[in-house]
């Protein structure tokens, strides 16, 4: 019995010795798999590479995704003003920003690209105050397309302008003067009429009132005009020529009244104008 008990223990052990002879034979296998995939696959002139790591680029990439979704141009107010004036004057272009809150835009830079006959153009660089932007020109005669956007991708800015310069002449209108109870004459945006008092002095007027435009301010300047009156017994005319008065706002030519005489007529010259 004690044979057999020495027997079965030696197969015992004899087990156990071959088992963990595999064991280290297995793992010199696997160290030496993983040695010839560092020196093949993972490096580079036996050093070794480093990968960047994919899931923080993606975080940067959605980042930058969002940032572009999040940046909105803001979208501004744009008040600016067409012109008309005589050839040989200086031009004083103003443009006004304001942003979606409705405030001034301080330091904007603004492109002004101004067109000339359709082709020939030329480009401007003004960085707006709160007071907007005014600025100075001599332009030849004919029509001046002004294009106005930002310099600032940030700022959304889109608007247009026209410039017209005449050639210096004056123009002329004839308007009968209807008595004070009649709706006063009127022809291309010049008024004629006469009234004894009231909102007014007693007298006869020739007018452009810009107040009544659609951006409350006259663009034509009355340089002269002459008052015809009809002698009220023998119906004699006699003539009264006078220089016109101008504010941004009222261009007007006035006589005063003529005991006897009745206002019949009304000769008035007249030029573009810009405030």
């Amino acid at each position: 019995m004690k044979k057999i008990l020495k027997i079965l223990i030696g197969i015992s052990l004899l087990f156990l010795l071959i088992g963990a002879v595999n064991a280290t034979d297995n793992l010199t296998k696997q160290s030496t798999v993983q040695d010839k995939k560092i020196d093949t696959s993972d490096s580079y002139n036996g050093k070794p590479i480093i990968w960047e790591d994919q899931s923080s680029q993606v975080s940067k990439n959605d980042q930058k995704t969002v940032q572009k979704t999040n940046t909105k141009q803001i979208k501004c107010k744009v008040k600016t003003h067409d012109i008309k004036r005589s050839q040989g004057k200086n031009i004083q272009f103003a443009v006004w920003v304001k942003d979606n809150k409705n405030k001034p835009v301080d330091n904007l830079k603004l492109k002004l690209k101004r067109v000339y006959k359709g082709h020939s153009y030329t480009s401007y660089i003004r960085t707006i105050s709160g007071e907007g932007i005014k600025f100075y020109s001599k332009l030849g005669s004919g029509k001046h397309k002004i294009y106005i956007t930002s310099a600032n991708p940030k700022y959304k800015v889109s608007a247009t302008s026209t410039i017209t310069i005449g050639n210096g002449k004056l123009y002329y209108v004839g308007l009968k003067i209807r008595n004070p109870n009649s709706y006063p004459a009127h022809k291309k945006g010049i008024t004629a009429y006469y009234t004894f008092g009231g909102q007014s002095n007693p007298g006869v007027y020739a007018t452009v009132d810009g107040r009544s435009s659609s951006d409350g301010y006259i663009h034509k300047k009355i340089v002269s005009a002459m008052f015809y009156f009809k002698n009220n017994k023998n119906s004699k005319l006699i003539t009264k020529k006078v220089k016109g008065q101008t504010n941004i706002y009222v261009s007007t030519a006035y006589y005063h009244l003529i005991n006897g005489y009745t206002p019949v007529y009304a000769k008035v010259w007249y030029t573009p104008y810009n405030r």
